[in-house]
Parts: C-alpha cells; sequence; structure tokens
C-alpha cells in the first residue's frame, strides 16, 4: 500500500523533469494535472475538487488493502 501512495505522490517529480506532461499530455498524471491546473492554469477550485477525489481514491484503496488483502498474510 506505501508503494501505490509513494506512486500516486512521487512520481510528479519525475514527470515534471523528464517529459513535462509528454506529447499530447501522454505521461499527464492525476498529481501533475493538479500542480498545471491550479499553479499554472490560476484554476484552484478545480485542482482542490481533483485533490479531493486523489485522497478519496487513496484511503479507498488503502481500505481495501487493510480489508481485503492484509487477511492472506500469515507469519509463522
Amino acid at each position: 500500500m506505501i508503494n501505490i501512495t509513494d506512486s500516486f505522490v512521487n512520481s510528479f517529480g519525475i514527470v515534471d523533469i523528464t517529459t513535462g506532461g509528454g506529447p499530447a499530455r501522454a505521461t499527464d498524471l492525476m498529481v501533475y494535472k493538479i500542480y498545471t491546473d491550479g499553479f499554472m492554469g490560476k484554476d484552484y477550485s478545480l485542482a482542490a475538487a481533483q485533490s479531493i477525489v486523489l485522497m478519496v481514491l487513496i484511503v479507498a484503496l488503502t481500505f481495501v488493502q487493510f480489508r481485503y488483502i492484509e487477511r492472506r498474510v500469515h507469519y509463522s
């Protein structure tokens, strides 16, 4: 779960430095879109709404992982 959350948040720097969103927004991730809409496009309300959607997505993935996937781990 930590790796999934990390991939949402820490992939921003890689995309920004290497491609800047890529040709035709091919590598435009959700975190990078929040940045471009909020800071470059000055549309703060859209960026805030996208941030809330990203937070809900991360919370839902965390819930699914703790509820269903952790049951399969057996320590012996």
